[in-house]
């Protein structure tokens, strides 16, 4: 361990880390660009620069490292290294850094994505001028389409080199590089080659100006406007961290959360876009049930006396050949599939799984990040709560058939459709119109993906949180309330939950054996092999 003096503080380190990394360490800003945690150190934008007594120049925080710098050296016979991060010289060198790069920075702040989160736009006001000497004419050049919905504005670009670095060192295709010289120095790709793979939307997140900026979210709304969800991705068995900006019910953009156990700081492009599937104008607002052959919508009260009334009299007509069936998905949370396994014991349902038939390829890149095979994003959690479930390819004639909702983009086969059509009475807990709608005799208003909350488990036995991008007046119940609602409906009685945190409790007792409270877990995820 190193003993180091830093603006006056006395911080013990160990020797070969960076002195930016001692600084966050213990609350000291520098600021920098070109530096990335998961990315190789350029040290090229000479923004984090500090004063190291015993060194003649001023140095890169980011790139020199406690023990190395001055080595078997005290100064004042105690330290190891004394540093200055806001000396008058250090501040000099900012200014004349952000000078620099505000060269020919466009002065397009009010109409810049970027606003509100540009770290050219905050270190110019915490470190730079009030004023500019430059009076000549900026070099103004056109914006690119740089291929995957990704805008590039090298007018806007510092040249820090996070975007070039990811493609080389994170997704390893190496589409983006740097052309020409000195003011013409820019970010560009070869016309053969457009930025093209899965993961290629995490240049804009890493960029920290408004050079490389999602099209698919451009000029839409201020990001000081979002109201921002942190939950998990839900396309695939990886379970990503995300953050879900939105406004008003509206998802404008989804980007990673940091994980270093599942996603580190990425997500892949199918992740990032996926909320538009549920962008359709067949969405389920209002409860609905089948009379004289035709859905007409009621209210709460009234699907629930439908179906009460109707399953009684098809257990009537049935007698002995009365059967019910349930329907279990890997895209439900496990509070909604406990709930939904309570509902199927205490109705002797035969259970079905739907298993996923769109099963992608699995992608390992050069840094550890996985995308997974399996689309489904509880299916070790279905695993885990129906053990002996079938598979829903092989249903079988039923007298009542529960059949929750898919996510958008995935569907039933048309087999399996044709089976279930044989039921007496259907009933569809569904966010959107699908064939089952066709033909259900009740359906039920569910939330869809963005809009619950609960928990899921990855395919490394992770299980995670999911944060709801907010709630709107049409959902009266959560999904895990409806199935036991329907409980107390058909059964007369059913288990007492007055919030999903005490679903979550006895879903992580009961069924992966551990003991955690769903506000009280320390962190973000926990494992079902014992926890980490």
């Amino acid at each position: 361990m190193a003993l180091i003096l830093m603006d006056g503080k006395e911080i013990q380190i160990e020797n070969g880390a960076t002195v930016l990394s001692a600084a966050y360490r213990n609350g000291i800003e520098i600021p920098h660009y070109c530096f990335h945690p998961a990315m190789k150190i350029v040290g090229s934008c000479r923004m984090c620069l500090v004063e190291i007594d015993g060194m003649p120049k001023l140095q890169t925080s980011c790139s020199t490292k406690i023990g190395e710098a001055l080595p078997n050296r005290k100064i004042d016979g105690k330290y190891d290294m004394v540093i200055q991060t806001q000396s008058e010289k250090v501040k000099k060198a900012r200014k004349t850094t952000l000078e620099f790069l505000l060269l020919n920075h466009p002065l397009d702040c009010p109409v810049c994505d970027q606003a509100g989160e540009c770290f050219l736009q905050d270190y110019t006001y915490e470190y730079g001028s009030s004023h500019s000497r430059f009076i000549e004419e900026k070099l103004v050049r056109p914006k690119e389409d740089f291929g995957s919905g990704i805008q590039h504005d090298p007018n806007r670009c510092i040249m820090c080199t996070r975007c070039i670095r990811f493609t080389r060192e994170v997704s390893g295709t190496k589409e983006l590089h740097k052309i020409e010289r000195g003011n013409h120095n820019k970010i560009g790709i070869f016309e053969d080659k457009p930025l093209d793979n899965p993961l290629a939307g995490n240049v804009t997140d890493v960029c920290p100006v408004g050079a490389m900026l999602p099209k698919d979210s451009l000029h839409k709304e201020r990001v000081w406007n979002y109201d921002v969800a942190e939950t998990v991705c839900g396309v695939c068995a990886r379970g990503c961290n995300t953050n879900v900006s939105y406004r008003e019910n509206q998802i404008f953009r989804i980007t990673p959360r940091r994980n270093m156990d599942i996603n580190d700081w990425w997500m892949c492009d199918r992740g990032r876009y996926f909320h538009h599937e549920f962008e359709t104008k067949n969405r389920i607002e209002t409860p609905k049930c089948r009379q004289n052959s035709e859905l007409i919508s009621v209210s709460w009260e009234g699907v629930f006396n439908f179906v009460r009334e109707d399953f009684a009299r098809v257990r009537k007509e049935q007698k002995d050949n009365f059967s019910v069936g349930i329907v279990a998905s890997p895209f439900l949370t496990n509070e909604e599939l406990f709930t939904l396994s309570d509902l199927a014991h205490s109705l002797d349902a035969t259970v079905y799984r739907f298993v996923d038939t769109k099963i992608g390829e699995k992608q390992e890149f050069p840094q550890g990040f996985k995308i997974s095979d399996d689309f489904s994003p509880n299916s070790a959690g279905l695993d885990k709560i129906f053990t002996n479930a079938d598979d829903v390819a092989n249903l079988k004639k039923h007298s009542v058939l529960f059949v929750p909702s898919l996510v958008a983009g995935f569907e039933f086969s048309d087999s399996t459709v044709e089976q279930m059509k044989k039921a007496k009475l259907v009933i569809a807990i569904q966010d959107e119109k699908s064939a089952i709608s066709d033909f259900a005799n009740a359906i039920l208003p569910a939330q869809n993906f963005y809009e619950k909350t609960g928990s899921i488990v990855n395919e490394d036995g992770w299980i995670q949180r999911m944060n709801p991008i907010g709630q709107s007046e049409k959902f009266r119940y959560n999904n895990w309330e409806i199935f036991l609602k329907l409980q107390n409906l058909l059964v007369g009685k059913s288990a007492q939950f007055s919030s999903v945190s005490e679903v979550f409790s006895n879903v992580i007792r009961e069924k992966f054996g551990l003991e955690a409270t769903f506000f009280g877990l320390k962190k973000e995820a926990i494992q079902m092999n014992g926890g980490k």
